[in-house]
């Protein structure tokens, strides 16, 4: 009986190592969404829920410090009907937000608390890239409005640091 509990024993010890899975060795980001393409030249991959440290920007490109980042935030309350729509960036951001593809005419920019209140608001006449340096801001949550007369457009942005 001693011998049989022993093989058994041992049987075990051999075969179990077979039937257990030990730990993945794939990059997997966690986070409440995201996606992932690829094409033969460029690979872009995005996350929601996760933080970022830094942003450095060129013209073609943006790196991250090991982190996934959207360069915009933004929910279209009005249908823009085939209109480039506005793109901020780096969000978050230090002292400087970059805005670009501002729809022509007189249009305008609020900068919102997170409540609502109006802190800073700025009209454009026809330009299509302005660069908002806002150091005086503290840190957290705003919302920047794009307003003219045929569209409007929300963004959530972060200033860091």
């Amino acid at each position: 009986m001693k011998a049989v509990n022993h093989l058994l024993a041992l049987l075990f010890l051999l075969i179990s190592p077979l039937l257990i899975q030990s730990q993945s060795l794939e990059r997997y980001v966690t986070a409440s969404a995201g996606e992932y393409f690829e094409t033969s030249s460029l690979q872009i991959s995005w996350t929601m829920g996760e933080t970022v440290n830094e942003s450095f920007v060129s013209n073609q490109s943006q790196l991250d410090q090991g982190f996934h980042q959207s360069i915009e935030d933004g929910i279209d309350l009005i249908e823009n009907h085939g209109l480039a729509k506005p793109r901020l960036f780096p969000n978050p951001f230090i002292d400087k937000i970059t805005i670009t593809d501002i729809p022509e005419g007189t249009t305008s920019i609020v900068l919102l608390q997170a409540d609502g209140k109006e802190l800073k608001r700025i009209d454009t006449h026809n330009q299509k890239l302005v660069e908002f340096f806002w150091p005086e801001i503290l840190e957290g949550s705003y919302i920047i409005q794009i307003i003219n007369e045929d569209h409007q457009s929300t963004y959530k942005i972060v200033k860091t640091h």
